[in-house]
């Protein structure tokens, strides 16, 4: 089994989505090779596991692949975010009211 999973760059502080999966693909591809590809949106990169045989050797895939794509967003003053929609962007319907942002691991200006 393996997993493809995409990662949206974001900024710490506006936690807008920032163009650059180029320059963090660059960053990590020396470690991670063809496990970290662009995707069409600029805005996100994509990590690709090798087949695992167990849940384990996969959780220890994926961690190993956010980490890298982590530490090259990180060093380009980034971060990432798994999301299935942008973090932030568009408007929010006036029948929903947002009053505290949600943060995850990677995703709030504090966050690894």
């Amino acid at each position: 089994m393996g997993v493809e999973e995409e990662l949206f760059l974001v900024d710490p502080g506006s936690r807008r989505l920032v163009a650059a999966g180029p320059r963090v693909v660059a960053r990590a591809g020396p470690a991670l090779g063809d496990q970290v590809a662009g995707e069409f949106a600029q805005s996100q990169v994509e990590v690709r596991t090798s087949p695992c045989t167990t849940a384990e050797e996969l959780r220890q895939e994926l961690l190993r692949l956010r980490a890298g794509v982590a530490d090259a967003a990180r060093a380009e003053g980034l971060r990432v975010c798994a999301s299935g929609t942008p973090v932030v962007g568009g408007t929010v319907s006036p029948r929903r009211s947002v009053t505290t942002p949600v943060t995850a691991p990677g995703c709030g200006s504090t966050g690894p």
